[in-house]
């Protein structure tokens, strides 16, 4: 059983990582919501129900944010609501301390739908994923500690490469030299 768990968060974060290879935000949506659902099925079956409930949570918020900023509507009302509603789904599957991993995961990732600025959006993104990763390790989940470390490797080559950008860090900021001999 065991191995049927962790072969189920494999596939989410293979699901995940081909989301973000697409171009398209409907074909990236629709693997995302795949992968969280494979996370929610993973979490049940660890019996870290906090998880599971984030999980089917962030894809109901997903839906409704595509179909609001579709019809050009203003979405920070709806994230404000559906933080608080993450803290009160959050509160009801409490199972302890743990599940605030979870829920301040949960609650990261709502609030980072609401953020238009990629700079922004990695920052608090990068929280998000190091709760989330922690809560993976608690429960050994596999494909949740393989996708947060990626997702975590990434925001941090995305920063580097910004700042990069901008000419804010030089080559020689990463290149240690060496001492010329006389």
């Amino acid at each position: 059983m065991d191995f049927i768990i962790q072969g189920i968060g494999i596939v989410g974060a293979i699901l995940s990582f081909i989301a973000f290879q697409n171009k398209h935000h409907f074909k990236i949506l629709m693997f995302k919501m795949g992968s969280t659902l494979c996370f929610a099925l993973q979490f049940a079956l660890l019996k870290a129900y906090t998880g599971m409930a984030m999980n089917i949570f962030e894809v109901v918020v997903l839906l409704t944010d595509a179909i609001l900023v579709s019809k050009n509507k203003k979405t920070i009302s709806f994230i404000i609501v559906s933080g608080a509603l993450c803290v009160v789904i959050g509160a009801f599957t409490w199972i302890g301390y743990v599940s605030i991993l979870a829920i301040a995961g949960g609650l990261i990732v709502t609030i980072a739908f609401g953020i238009k600025n990629p700079k922004y959006l990695r920052f608090v993104f990068f929280f998000g994923s190091i709760c989330w990763l922690i809560y993976d390790i608690i429960y050994f989940s596999l494909g949740g500690i393989i996708t947060e470390v990626f997702s975590l490797v990434s925001i941090i080559i995305a920063t580097i490469a910004m700042f990069c950008k901008k000419n804010i860090c030089q080559a020689e900021d990463f290149v240690e030299e060496t001492p010329k001999e006389e």
